[in-house]
């Protein structure tokens, strides 16, 4: 399992409140890199964040949840492709910048799925199947 990839950024409060009055959809401020600098509850809940405020959504989506997260995700590989996908696309939008280099080596040397998906050299595919999510207990 590859290390977690954190970053810390300053961001205005005001925008933690605008994600906290969203209070029935997930939402996150984000980088160019997907680190991701702040979540509301919604987020929390359906992705089961444990508490860290600074993280990259690439590698955690890749590598920190545990299989009962990963099992809840259905059409995992599908899913996977298209978040590739938009990952690069926002990452070359963006310049590709070293911080996205940096994410983008690091889940190569960790992640076989990771790095044939990223071999695939998709663009900004569209979700087709569903993200759907199976969360006893919440519905």
């Amino acid at each position: 399992m590859a290390a977690r990839v954190l970053v810390e950024q300053p961001f205005e409060p005001a925008l933690q409140h605008l994600l906290d009055s969203l209070e029935c959809s997930p939402a996150a401020i984000r980088t160019p890199a997907w680190d991701v600098l702040a979540v509301n509850r919604a987020a929390r809940v359906i992705q089961s964040y444990r508490g860290e405020e600074h993280f990259n959504i690439l590698v955690s989506f890749f590598f920190r949840l545990d299989t009962g997260d990963r099992a809840r995700l259905l059409h995992r590989k599908a899913v996977a492709r298209v978040v590739v996908a938009q990952f690069r696309a926002d990452a070359f939008r963006a310049g590709y910048g070293p911080r996205a280099q940096e994410v983008v080596a690091s889940l190569i040397r960790s992640s076989d799925l990771f790095k044939q998906l990223w071999s695939d050299q998709e663009v900004d595919l569209k979700l087709e199947p569903v993200k759907t999510f199976a969360l006893p207990g919440h519905g």
